[in-house]
């Protein structure tokens, strides 16, 4: 079974379902135009391709993009830790993500805001979500989430989420009827057996 993804959307009071994972897309590079600094989290399970609808949603929007590296955090199985924390401490990593100074392994550039892609960021250690945290209040950068379930991140931040900077993206697989529906969408005919 493929893993594309259906979207449920969230924008502030006013909820938004999409069907489709181009639906997301478009919400997102919607969301990214209209909103200075949006403050965007990504869920869904392992396989929904979340950090690369992230990169396309906030690209298409012509946002530059820098994408945040984490390492995992020492002695602490399943928790990440911002690489710039490696070097820095709290206030001064904030900073530098903040003034665009951080030096990302990766960069994707466009000609609008910029913005910063954290993936798995419901795995944070504390001292990275006080960075997160102080990067959100600036108002001065986006923030691009990833997260496999709307666990801790989503409570941490519901107020700026449920705000106007806010949009929450809840992906799904895909169920086997939706799948077949999908891939006879795609070969304009019924799939064979095997195939579905």
């Amino acid at each position: 079974m493929p893993d594309s993804t259906y979207p449920q959307a969230s924008s502030g009071a006013c909820p938004r379902r999409g069907t489709s994972a181009p639906l997301a897309r478009t919400a997102l590079e919607q969301h990214c135009l209209e909103v200075v600094a949006p403050v965007v989290l990504v869920t869904g399970p392992f396989g929904t391709e979340r950090a690369a609808l992230l990169a396309q949603g906030a690209t298409r929007a012509q946002a530059m993009l820098e994408v945040i590296a984490t390492v995992e955090a020492p002695g602490r199985l399943l928790t990440r830790r911002l690489h710039i924390l490696q070097e820095l401490g709290v206030q001064e990593a904030a900073r530098r993500l903040i003034d665009g100074t951080a030096g990302g392994p990766e960069s994707v550039t466009g000609t609008g805001e910029h913005h910063l892609l954290i993936d798995q960021a419901d795995l944070l250690d504390e001292d990275s979500a006080e960075v997160l945290d102080a990067v959100i209040r600036s108002h001065r950068v986006g923030v691009l989430m990833t997260a496999s379930g709307p666990s801790t991140i989503a409570r941490r931040l519901a107020r700026v989420l449920n705000g106007p900077r806010g949009l929450h993206l809840e992906l799904t697989t895909l169920t086997l009827e939706e799948t077949r529906t999908l891939l006879a969408q795609l070969l304009e005919e019924p799939p064979t057996a095997a195939l579905a």
